[in-house]
């Protein structure tokens, strides 16, 4: 018999959401659901992009990538 009490939560919660992210990545990959994406903003524009998202204008995500906005 394992182990009760708080010590053995965190791995059934690791687990749990492992199976649940799995669950949501399977529903990507096939369609069944889609990501909306807003805007993308560059990590240098990492403020601006958190006053967007806190708006209350924001129809999808609001993304910020290190590498976006970057020429050649």
């Amino acid at each position: 018999m394992g182990r009760q009490g708080p010590a053995s939560r965190p791995q059934r919660y690791r687990a749990e959401l492992r199976e649940d992210l799995t669950k949501i990545f399977d529903l990507l990959r096939s369609g069944a659901i889609e990501a909306r994406i807003d805007r993308i903003h560059p990590l240098r524009e990492a403020a601006d992009a958190l006053r967007y998202a806190e708006s209350g204008t924001v129809v999808g995500k609001v993304v910020i990538a290190p590498g976006a906005g970057r020429e050649g």
